[in-house]
Parts: structure tokens; C-alpha cells; sequence
């Protein structure tokens, strides 16, 4: 121990800051080494106060700046690896020097990872930056019955770690990832269980009460439909991978030219993904735009201001995101404005890329699939995987090429590839795509209309039942004016029942909506809104950032109201079928109930 340590320590003093960046596993694993062999030997071994000088500082630095919000820059399986290492530092440092290292994001917010990073199949993982194989990609561990087989499990699983974190923070979230993880049986459990703490018998907890979560510093939002296998789980990967102030230290193992890569899970499959393999960084294996040819350079050679997300919003029901990649794009593309706007709900996605560059070039628009596509009418396609399919129908631009291809490396088919591509070379553009997850045996449930005007652009979808659902987004900031709906949201959804009343309403930032019939919503402060008529009654969730009052017209006389499941805070309206409702900041669980 005390020879490994040395030597370790002469790589500390000779250029390592140099040679590893301080997210890579090689410096934490050595750093974590060092620190841990300092405080055993500290008192009997002459060099064990210099082993903590020299990994201290270094240690500090890695807990309080890489993963404020729980998320390792350089993904998932590093993270599994890693975590482990600095939960058992953080706990020696508790026990032999009362000194307490755990209050850090990284530590608090494990729990998130944990739950939020497996994607509906448990076998799968949300699959960004340093994630996967070399030699084996998402298509060959499908096709050998390998499911999970692309990714490398570096170690047996981190529910040792999410056990002492649930003691530290007495979350009982910790304890719910750690039984999942356990009931999923990920791996065989981890080994410093064995050493220091037997593995206790744990009764199935549930999951946590949300089934989204936003991870702020790395631009990372994670939505999913339920905690069933066969939900669908939607991800949106936009930057910066290192928080919004970049340390001294330049790092260089977040490889992935991903920002503004979406991830699509439904009926258990990946529907769309990456190869899932280690040597396919660039963002022509990602779901992203190129730029005559030309994908986003390494995030390493950007400031963290290049990429980001812009605006979130998520609820029960779904959501809005907002993706920026203006500076992601090498100079030589041009490139000005990358904006990736996303509305998503009950059994649809609908993507508003706008693209503006400098000079006249090339966009293309791409999606990847281990699954076959099919193209079908005009800018329509098919991702079909396994007894899942993702009906896609490409409503802008105008005129659109639209490709299907393979992408081989190394001799192997890894992806199918469709490629949406501008007809001829523009200064700028939009794509204005839905995607729509549904069964393969079963025609898609919705098909789709462009729906635009002076100031807004979006899509009418038409469901199966004869529901009919407008999806906005305002061109000129904030401000929707159609011929039948006037509105100052920042995104907007309104389902309704053919030209009748609203069924489901989900909008960011809005304090009016007006249709013919009258007005739906208004508020003396904008706020965010998820609600859906189930069985008489109107269900979900309000945000206000300031607090506000809120009045909503109902499809049905009303009865009572529930706020977080109290009544008091609201007035009822019966002859004019309103409700008021006094807000305060924050985000609450509405109930309209009815006669």
C-alpha cells in the first residue's frame, strides 16, 4: 500500500494535473486512492500528510465543482464507477476526522442519477458522453439477445454508495433508487458491501413521486410518461457538460458532440438513440443537425456558454424545452442560431428546429435508430424495433429531402440513419417535425397538420377519437395570434374535443388563452400549466414563479377545488363554469372537481 502510494503521489507531483483532467476516472480513482491511503496511514507512515496535501485540494475541487446537480460530466458508467470511490472517502473523513465532505451536489443529488439515468427497459441506460462499448454497438447486443450488452458495467453497480448516502441525508429517495437497482438486479452488488456492510433485506419501496427531473448544470431533462417498462422516456441532452462556470482546469473526456441530442424511449425499445459505442462521438451518429456536412466540434474546445438549455418546463402530463447550441458549431460553418424547441404530451413529440447561419449552406436534419425505417408518403418515415414503432411526419421546410441510409464502421452496420435535408443552400431554415410512438401492429393514432401565421408556427394534430390538439410555438417572443386561438404563451398545447371544449392544456409561461367560445386561462402572472379532464374532474400541476391568481374556465360546471389536496384558496364560478384560484410561488397539484 504504502509503495503504491508513493508512486501514486510521484504522479501527482510530475505533471498530472497536466496529463489527466480531473473529471477523467484515472485522476479520480488515483486521487481517491491517495486521499483514502493518507488517512489510514496518517500517524504511522512518514509520507501520509504529503499524500493528503497533494489529494485534498484536488478532491475539493472534484466534489464541489464537477456535478453540482448529480450528473458526471462525462456520463453515466463513469459515474457508477466513481461514485462508490467518493462516498467512501467522504464516509472516512466523516468517521476518522469528523469532518464532513458530503454536503455537495454530486452527493445529494445521487439519488437522481440513480433513477432517472436507467431509461424505462432497466437494462438500458440514457446513453450520453463516455457510455458504451468499442466493439459492440446498440444493433449487436439487440440481434445476440444481449439487451443492456453495448455498455461496459465497470464495476457491480453503486447500491452500496446510495445506502450510506439515504443515512447521510435521510432521503428516502436514496432508498428507492437503491431498491430498484436491486429488484432490476443490475450487476451482483457492490464489493465495498461486502467488505464494510452486509447488504440488508429492503422491502419494495415504489418509485419517486415525479417521473422527470431537470439536471440544471449540465442541461439535461429527463421525462418520462410512468415508471412502467413500456413508458415513454424522452431525453434532451443540450450542455454545457461542465455547468455554467467552467473550472481552471481544461478538461478533455467529455467527448460527445451532442448538444441539442434527443433520446426517445416507448413499448420497451429505443426508438430513437445513439450506436451506443465509444469510438462514435461525433454528431453525425447523434440526433442533431450538420451544417453542410459539418457536425459541432468537442465540447472541450467551447466555453460552456456555447451550448445550453434555454427554458424547461415538465409535468406528470409533459412538457416544453428549449435547447440552445449557437456556439457549438465550428467558425467555419457560419452557424449563428441552433434553437431546438420541444412540446411533447400523451403520445406525440413535435420538434421546431431554427437554424441561421451567416451564409447560404446545407442543413440536415437527423435521427438515429437501431430498428429499421421506412420511409412512407412525402417527409413521412417509420422507426419500427421490435413491437415498437415511431411514426415520423416532417412539416417544414417546404421543400425537403429526406434519405435513409446505414451507418457502417469498421465493416459493421451500427445505425439506421434518416436524413432530413434543406432541398438547396439557404442562409436559414426551420424543421418543424413530429414524432409520434406507437405500436406496430396498430396504424399510428394521430396524424398531423402545419398550423402557422404571422406569429406562431406548429402543428394541428388530429387524433383518432376526432380530438383536436394545436401545438405552438411564438415566432416573435411571446405572442400567438390565429384565426381561433390567441394566446402569450412561451409553448402552448390545447386539446379539445373537435371545435368544443378543452380536454387537455399544457402551455409555458401563458396568463391568457382566448378561443371563439371565450376565454380559457388567464392569470395576473405568467405560470405553467399541465391539466387533463379525467372522469368530470380537471387533474395537474401550476408553477408560478412569483406567485399569481389564476382563473380557468372549465369544460364542465364545477364543484369544489383541491390545492396540494386543500381546499380554501379558490372561488367557484358555477353559471359561468369558472374557477379562481390564489397561487403562491412554486409548483402545486391542482384538482377541479365536478358535478
Amino acid at each position: 500500500l504504502v509503495d503504491h502510494a508513493s508512486r501514486a503521489a510521484e504522479a501527482v507531483e510530475l505533471g498530472f494535473d497536466e496529463r489527466w483532467p480531473l473529471d477523467s476516472p484515472a485522476a479520480v480513482t488515483t486521487l481517491c486512492g491517495l486521499n483514502l491511503a493518507g488517512l489510514a496511514l496518517l500517524g504511522e507512515e512518514p509520507g501520509a500528510a504529503h499524500w493528503l496535501a497533494l489529494s485534498d485540494p484536488r478532491l475539493e475541487t472534484v466534489l464541489t465543482t464537477l456535478a453540482p446537480d448529480g450528473w458526471w460530466p462525462t456520463g453515466f458508467e463513469d459515474w457508477n464507477l466513481l461514485l462508490p470511490l467518493l462516498v467512501r472517502v467522504a464516509d472516512s473523513w466523516e468517521r476518522l476526522a469528523e469532518r464532513d465532505r458530503f454536503d455537495h451536489g454530486l452527493f445529494r443529488s445521487a439519488w437522481a442519477v440513480a433513477v432517472h439515468g436507467l431509461a424505462p427497459p432497466a437494462h438500458d441506460i440514457i446513453d450520453l458522453d463516455r457510455v458504451g462499448r468499442e466493439g459492440v454497438s446498440r444493433r449487436s447486443a439487440a440481434e445476440e439477445g444481449r439487451a443492456g450488452g453495448q455498455y461496459r458495467w465497470l464495476q457491480e453497480p453503486c447500491t452500496w454508495a446510495l445506502d450510506r448516502l439515504a443515512r447521510r441525508f435521510q432521503d428516502s429517495n436514496f432508498r428507492l433508487a437503491a431498491e430498484r437497482w436491486r429488484t432490476e438486479q443490475l450487476g451482483r452488488g457492490s464489493p465495498w458491501a461486502v467488505l464494510w456492510e452486509p447488504a440488508r433485506s429492503m422491502a419494495r419501496l415504489g418509485h419517486p413521486d415525479r417521473p422527470y427531473h431537470l439536471f440544471e448544470s449540465h442541461g439535461l431533462a429527463i421525462w418520462r410518461s410512468s415508471w412502467a417498462r413500456e413508458a415513454t422516456c424522452l431525453a434532451l441532452a443540450s450542455g454545457p457538460a461542465y455547468g455554467v462556470d467552467r473550472p481552471q482546469w481544461e478538461p478533455g473526456t467529455a467527448l460527445d458532440a451532442d448538444a441539442n441530442h434527443f433520446l426517445l424511449w416507448s413499448g420497451g425499445q429505443a426508438l430513437a438513440c445513439d450506436s451506443g459505442r465509444l469510438t462514435e462521438p461525433l454528431s453525425q451518429y447523434h440526433n442533431t443537425v450538420l451544417v453542410d456536412g459539418l457536425g459541432q466540434s468537442p465540447p472541450a474546445s467551447h466555453d460552456s456558454g456555447a451550448a445550453g438549455l434555454e427554458a424547461a418546463w415538465l409535468s406528470g402530463l409533459g412538457g416544453s424545452l428549449v435547447g440552445c447550441a449557437d456556439g457549438a458549431y465550428p467558425p467555419a460553418t457560419g452557424l449563428q442560431t441552433f434553437r431546438r424547441h420541444l412540446a411533447f404530451g400523451p403520445g406525440y413529440l413535435l420538434v421546431w428546429d431554427l437554424l441561421n447561419s451567416s451564409r447560404p449552406c446545407r442543413y440536415e436534419w437527423l435521427l438515429h435508430s437501431h430498428g429499421a425505417i421506412e420511409t412512407g408518403g412525402a417527409g413521412e418515415a417509420r422507426v419500427v424495433v421490435g413491437e415498437a414503432a415511431l411514426q415520423i411526419q416532417a412539416l417544414r421546410p417546404h421543400r425537403l429531402k429526406l434519405a435513409v441510409g446505414e451507418v457502417v464502421l469498421e465493416g459493421q452496420a451500427n445505425l439506421s440513419q434518416l436524413r432530413l435535408g434543406t432541398a438547396e443552400s439557404v442562409s436559414q431554415t426551420q424543421f418543424l417535425v413530429l414524432l409520434a410512438p406507437c405500436s406496430r401492429q396498430v396504424p399510428c393514432p394521430v396524424q398531423a397538420a402545419l398550423l402557422t401565421g404571422d406569429t406562431a408556427v406548429g402543428a394541428r394534430l388530429t387524433w383518432h377519437n376526432g380530438d383536436r390538439e394545436d401545438v405552438l410555438f411564438p415566432t416573435r417572443g411571446r405572442g400567438i395570434v390565429l384565426d381561433d386561438l390567441i394566446s402569450d404563451a412561451a409553448s402552448l398545447a390545447l386539446r379539445r374535443a373537435g371545435e368544443g371544449d378543452w380536454r387537455q392544456l399544457l402551455a409555458r409561461r401563458v396568463s391568457r388563452i382566448l378561443v371563439p367560445g371565450g376565454v380559457v386561462l388567464t392569470a395576473s402572472q405568467p405560470v405553467d400549466v399541465s391539466l387533463a379532464v379525467e372522469g368530470g374532474a380537471a387533474v395537474g400541476e401550476v408553477e408560478s414563479a412569483t406567485g399569481a391568481t389564476l382563473s380557468l374556465r372549465c369544460p364542465f360546471v364545477p364543484r369544489g377545488v383541491l390545492v396540494d389536496g386543500q381546499s380554501g384558496r379558490a372561488r367557484v364560478e358555477r353559471e359561468e363554469r369558472l374557477v379562481s384560484v390564489r397561487l403562491t410561488h412554486g409548483r402545486h397539484h391542482l384538482r377541479i372537481t365536478g358535478w
